[in-house]
């Protein structure tokens, strides 16, 4: 049985204790491991913003994860996030990319009124 299974006594499953522990393990790794995209936005512009330049996107979603103060094990989950953040906000036509020597991802500037 696997580590969040509890036992009775009598060693039936205890169905509400072994709901429980999985609970507390779920809740625990959500906590550690997903972000809001409010913040992954906060992190990704403080990036932009300090280095006003085409950033290759590895390197934006490295700094980025930086700047959200990951953990050496929250590293690739938070990257995943990021990069899929990252990728997104190119779709919608918020930030652009280029490939090849020069490329990388920008903001798109903001259409004057």
């Amino acid at each position: 049985m696997d580590k969040f299974t509890k036992l009775t006594d009598t060693g039936a499953v205890d169905i509400s204790a072994s709901s429980a522990a999985y609970t507390a393990a779920l809740t625990d790794w959500v906590a550690s491991n997903e972000l809001d995209s409010d913040l992954i936005d906060t992190a990704v512009n403080a990036v932009f913003d300090r280095h006003n330049s085409v950033i290759p996107i590895a390197t934006l979603v490295s700094m980025s994860v930086a700047e959200l103060g990951a953990s050496p094990s929250q590293f690739s989950a938070f990257s995943k996030r990021v990069h899929a953040y990252v990728r997104g906000q190119i779709t919608a036509g918020n930030y652009s990319s280029k490939k090849g020597a020069g490329g990388g991802c920008q903001r798109t500037p903001s259409p004057s009124v």
